[in-house]
């Protein structure tokens, strides 16, 4: 419902809330009934002409199974590129990052 009145609304662009995709960690049951919802609303998306973000509490071991939806097309993930860098140096969390999505995105 909401995707639809979002389009209704005239908008260009929705981000799509991960929380509870983050919170499922460790739960695969719950990791994956998460997934494919996000997958079905940024299809849905996609399909009225929207552009898909997606974000909140991403980070590099949840967000290669997330970015295979190929229908998004922006990442909300600077919160967690901050938070590692305090950690490693912002260069190193920035290439940690890369990395997680260059192997999310990889041809399966």
């Amino acid at each position: 419902k909401e995707v639809e009145a979002s389009h209704a609304l005239g908008v260009e662009q929705i981000e799509l809330h991960t929380g509870e995709y983050a919170h499922a960690a460790g739960d695969a049951l719950a990791e994956k009934r998460e997934l494919h919802r996000l997958a079905v609303a940024a299809q849905r998306g996609s399909e009225l002409g929207l552009e898909i973000a997606a974000g909140h509490g991403l980070r590099t071991t949840n967000l290669g199974t997330l970015v295979a939806i190929p229908e998004l097309v922006e990442l909300n993930i600077g919160h967690a590129v901050i938070a590692e860098a305090v950690f490693i140096g912002l260069a190193g969390a920035v290439r940690a990052m890369l990395a997680a999505i260059a192997v999310g995105r990889a041809p399966r």
